[in-house]
């Protein structure tokens, strides 16, 4: 199974706006002109934005109060900050959208004091999440939704980012450790697997993954999301995948789209990023511990997206 065919199992979409230009930094991005990536993430019971800043691609404004913050963050291509979000009960709905069964974030951005959200859903979820967006529709101001609608492929999203926003592929892979029950019933079913990270979020029990397959994988704990389609719910515990992604979250470089698969015994990991900060995500890789990891990840394919990868992905 390729990965943009099981991206497209996913077959609903969902986009939500929030009004969000009154309080914090969201005073002073508010009168800049042009979208800014953001990236949601839980922190001490909370829910914080994080901002980028594309140095190649400024937005145009004034931007010299945001560098003036001393939590402000720099990078070789963009700066970025972090924000907690301050409409605690629309952010509250968000919350129970991302954590309703089978839902990813897709993208999200800041444009006009509007925070924009875009979620990828299984049709069998369809009434929780219409349940959730008419307890939020009907008694806040702030909170509208934009779309409700079959999914797009793949390849459509990313090409669509890569005309705003140069993206690029980065592919490794490592051994696959014998000892984890789920890659290990994973690699048993060959090319026939997918797995798709849920959220940036890492938690005790590692990371919550997606998993798409022809048949229902043997595995302890795993949640049916559609028996139909085939498509399942776990956490994934693997010390490379949980070091790299605490590391690349410290950082805070953005990620757009990961992917796990198993092929010829080693486990691979395939993610898109903006192109500016691709560089670090793979320096990051390099300069993880080899003697805790217990192998050093090859790096298999780093290029900037274009027609040709979809051969394959």
């Amino acid at each position: 199974m390729k990965i943009s065919e099981a991206y497209e199992k996913l077959d609903r979409r969902l986009a939500v706006a929030i009004s969000q230009k009154d309080t914090g930094i969201f005073k002073i991005i508010s009168r800049l002109a042009g979208r800014i990536p953001v990236y949601l993430f839980h922190e001490d019971g909370g829910m914080y934005v994080q901002l980028f800043f594309s140095k190649a691609q400024p937005p145009k404004g004034n931007l010299s109060p945001i560098l003036a913050r001393e939590d402000l963050v720099e990078k070789t291509g963009y700066y970025a900050i972090s924000e907690k979000m301050s409409n605690e009960g629309v952010m509250e709905g968000v919350f129970r959208i991302q954590k309703t069964d089978s839902v990813t974030m897709d993208d999200s951005f800041y444009l006009d004091g509007t925070l924009h959200l875009t979620f990828r859903f299984h049709s069998s979820v369809s009434k929780e999440i219409n349940n959730i967006l008419s307890d939020y529709i009907s008694g806040e101001d702030s909170f509208r939704i934009i779309y409700l609608k079959g999914s797009e492929s793949l390849k459509d999203r990313i090409m669509h980012i890569d005309s705003e926003t140069p993206v690029s592929l980065v592919k490794y892979s490592l051994d696959l450790p014998g000892s984890l029950t789920a890659l290990g019933a994973a690699s048993n079913s060959g090319k026939n697997v997918v797995m798709e990270m849920r959220e940036r979020d890492v938690f005790n029990e590692g990371i919550r993954v997606l998993l798409y397959s022809n048949e229902k994988p043997r595995i302890d704990g795993i949640k049916t999301i559609s028996s139909n389609e085939n498509i399942y719910e776990l956490s994934v515990y693997e010390k490379t995948q949980v070091e790299a992604r605490k590391k690349t979250n410290q950082l805070g470089i953005p990620r757009i789209a990961f992917f796990l698969t198993v092929e010829e015994g080693r486990l691979v990991d395939t993610t898109f990023l903006p192109t500016a900060e691709a560089d670090e995500y793979v320096s990051v890789l390099f300069t993880l511990d080899e003697r805790l990891l217990g192998s050093r990840p090859l790096l298999e394919q780093y290029e900037p997206v274009d027609e040709s990868i979809w051969e394959w992905i």
